[in-house]
């Protein structure tokens, strides 16, 4: 992850990691329903349903705690974890919007 942020400090790259967290919840504000599916029971129906506003704005809540984790120490680790954090939450996201 380190050769990825190469020439910017900790700080700048957790407010690029940050900018993308926000841009991706905007887009999907735009795309997903207005109560977005939150847990599925075993019998492949939705248990819990959340307001799109609260749903979205899971990415950069959690990007941020990620990626805040590592600024005390800048361990540039975290910063991948905010990554994958945002790629798996758009991955789901991409479904309920193609599902839904």
């Amino acid at each position: 992850m380190k050769f990825f942020f190469s020439n910017r400090s900790y700080r700048q790259a957790f407010s690029l990691v940050l900018a993308i967290s926000l841009l991706v919840a905007v887009v999907f504000l735009f795309f997903l329903p207005e109560q977005v599916p939150m847990q599925w029971g075993i019998d492949d129906q939705v248990n819990y349903y959340a307001p799109k506003y609260l749903a979205v704005l899971v990415i950069p809540v959690v990007a941020g705690i990620l990626g805040g984790k590592g600024l005390a120490n800048q361990n540039f680790a975290y910063l991948g974890y905010s990554l994958l954090s945002i790629v798996v939450t758009s991955g789901l996201f991409v479904f309920i919007c193609v599902t839904y």
